[in-house]
This record gives structure tokens, sequence and C-alpha cells, in this order.
């Protein structure tokens, strides 16, 4: 079981009125990691909060500082393993970056797929954050298939998995 609070920020459920700051959250993250805001990140991230199997927001009361979204098996890309679910979002915003609440929500992420009967987990991973990658790698994280590229930013990406 992984701990569930960080800091000041416990880890909680997300329910339907967290999705703005979520994805708000996911946007300056995404600016924050590449340097530019990219069209279309959150038009491509809206979508995924439809029919999540886990997803859990940090942060005191009713401010999210970050947040971990899982979907079912199938859901990600076709070269994923086909039982696994899919980690398909997961952002700390970046004023609240470093401070362990990113591993905190993947753990809380898998520990309630693995709850819910999931055995296996894939995440995608641009293979230049070196933050996010050194993260997954550390939690149990394998690198698999092949390298593949970005639809959006056209950089290298890789698909990794675990068992849990």
């Amino acid at each position: 079981m992984h701990d569930t609070a960080t800091a000041q920020s416990a880890i909680r459920p997300a329910a339907a009125a967290d999705i703005d700051q979520c994805i708000a959250i996911w946007v300056d993250a995404c600016a924050a990691r590449d340097g530019t805001a990219f069209p279309g990140v959150a038009e491509r991230a809206r979508p995924k909060f439809d029919g999540n199997a886990a997803w859990f927001v940090a942060g005191p009361t009713d401010d999210v500082e970050g947040f971990v979204l899982a979907t079912a098996p199938g859901s990600g890309e076709p070269s994923d393993p086909e039982d696994a679910a899919i980690v398909g979002l997961l952002a700390v915003a970046p004023r609240q970056q470093t401070r362990g609440l990113g591993r905190a929500l993947l753990g809380a992420a898998t520990d309630e797929l693995s709850r819910r009967g999931y055995r296996r987990a894939a995440l995608h991973a641009l293979l230049d954050n070196t933050p996010a990658v050194r993260l997954y790698e550390s939690e149990g994280w394998v690198a698999v298939g092949e390298e593949y590229e970005h639809s959006l930013l056209k950089r290298p990406m890789r698909t990794f998995a675990r068992l849990l």
C-alpha cells in the first residue's frame, strides 16, 4: 500500500467537479515540460475523464495540486498489453513538483487498479521526460514494445508496464 498523503496534500478520489482543475494542471504541466504550450492538449485530455477505472487528486480540500487518471484495458495504444489498465494522465502543478506527489498519485492509482482486479497496468512516456521515466522505473515499470512517435509532439515515446 502506498502512502496517500504528502506534506499538506491529501490524496482523495476525484469527482466531476475536479475535471476543470485537472485539465488546467495537465495543460500547465505539459507546457512546463515542453517549454511551450501546444494547441489541442486540453481537448485531447478531456475525453479521458469519461469512464475512468481510477482517478485521484492531491491537494488540500478543494484545491487540486495534481492528479492521476487510469482507464480500462484497450483504451490506450493498439500495442499496449491487452489486459493492462492504462494510466493515461499523471500531472502535478509545476509549482508543486518535486514534493513526491507524482509518486504518491501513481501509487494510489496502481493500488486502486489492483483492488479492482486488474493484474497489469501500462502507461506511455515521452523518452525525453527524464524525471517521469526515472519515477516509473523506480516504481517497477518496465519499457515494453518499440519506441514510437507522439502524434502531436512528434517526439519519441515508449510504453511502460508493470504487474499490479
